[in-house]
């Protein structure tokens, strides 16, 4: 399996074309770039971290995940998008909230290595975090009970 980006078709797999449209036609305010696009870039930027949050998991291309994540993070992404519509979900049976909160757990089984993901065929140098500080000492000269009477 490789690291690819999310495309607007695995969006499609979660949504009708039909509710992306107007979810899409509703977002959209006047002067405004495509919010679908702001919210793929959010949630793999979301699974990007809970990759590296990992020491034992490398990051992919810039943009990219696991293609095992692909489906979680549209359930992320679709949930997202309803939020946006006044927080109106279109979810009857609360199936794409659950799907959501699964897809967070997944998440954060990644984070703790217990959810397996794949190398990337490209490993990215970009740095998540910042380095821990280290600090170090001399030892001390004289012990405390070389001390007495000083």
């Amino acid at each position: 399996m490789t690291w690819r980006r999310i495309t607007e078709a695995d969006i499609l797999s979660r949504m009708s074309d039909t509710e992306l449209t107007t979810f899409r036609s509703l977002l959209l305010g006047d002067n405004q770039e495509d919010p679908i696009d702001y919210y793929v870039d959010q949630i793999t930027d979301l699974a990007r971290g809970s990759i590296a949050g990992n020491a034992a998991n490398s990051l992919g291309a810039a943009g990219t995940i696991p293609q095992k994540l692909i489906g979680p993070c549209v359930d992320l992404i679709v949930i997202e998008i309803m939020k946006r519509c006044g927080g109106v979900l279109v979810d009857p049976n609360d199936a794409r909230k659950e799907a959501a909160r699964t897809a967070m757990q997944i998440l954060q089984r990644v984070e703790k290595g217990l959810f397996a993901i794949e190398e990337p065929d490209e490993v990215s140098d970009e740095v998540i975090g910042s380095p821990s500080p280290s600090i170090s000492a001399r030892p001390p000269r004289f012990k405390r009970y070389q001390q007495d009477g000083i």
